[in-house]
C-alpha cells in the first residue's frame, strides 16, 4: 500500500511538472533571448552610424557567421526540446534521459550566450567609440 501511495505522489508530481512545462512552452523553441542584440539594430541603422566600406564588410561578415550559427543552434535546440517533451510524456520513468537532454539544452543556452558576447566584443573592435556609443543608445531606446 505504501508503494502505491508513493507511486501516486510521484506520478502527480510528474504530471504537474509536465503541465507546467507544457503551459510555459508557447511554441517558441529558440533558446533564451541573448543578453544584448546589437547586430539587428546596427543593420537597421547603417545610415545613422555612417560605417566606412571596410567597417561594413567586417560587420556583414560577422552577421553572416552569427546568423548561420544561430540558425543551426536554434534548429538543434528545437529537436532536443521536442525529444525532452516526448520523454516527459512517456509513462515509464526516464529521469536519466530527461537529465541528459536538459544538459544538452543548457549547453546550447551557454553557446548562444557566448555567441552574443563574441558578437558584441567584435563590434567594439570594428566601430569607433562614437559609433559604438550611438549603437548602444539605439539599443537602449
Amino acid at each position: 500500500m505504501q508503494k502505491i501511495s508513493k507511486f501516486l505522489k510521484v506520478s502527480v508530481l510528474a504530471i504537474g511538472m509536465v503541465a507546467v512545462t507544457v503551459h510555459a512552452d508557447t511554441g517558441d523553441f529558440k533558446p533564451a533571448k541573448p543578453v544584448v542584440t546589437l547586430m539587428p539594430i546596427l543593420m537597421d541603422n547603417l545610415d545613422i552610424l555612417n560605417l566606412t566600406p571596410e567597417q561594413l564588410t567586417k560587420v556583414r561578415s560577422i552577421s553572416r557567421k552569427s546568423f548561420e550559427e544561430l540558425n543551426y543552434l536554434n534548429a538543434e535546440y528545437h529537436l532536443v526540446k521536442s525529444e525532452l517533451k516526448e520523454v516527459l510524456f512517456l509513462t515509464q520513468p526516464m529521469q536519466e534521459k530527461a537529465n541528459q537532454l536538459a544538459q544538452q539544452l543548457s549547453k546550447m543556452e551557454a553557446k548562444r550566450l557566448q555567441l552574443s558576447i563574441e558578437c558584441a566584443e567584435e563590434l567594439k573592435q570594428i566601430l569607433t567609440p562614437e559609433q559604438h556609443k550611438e549603437l548602444i543608445s539605439l539599443a537602449n531606446f
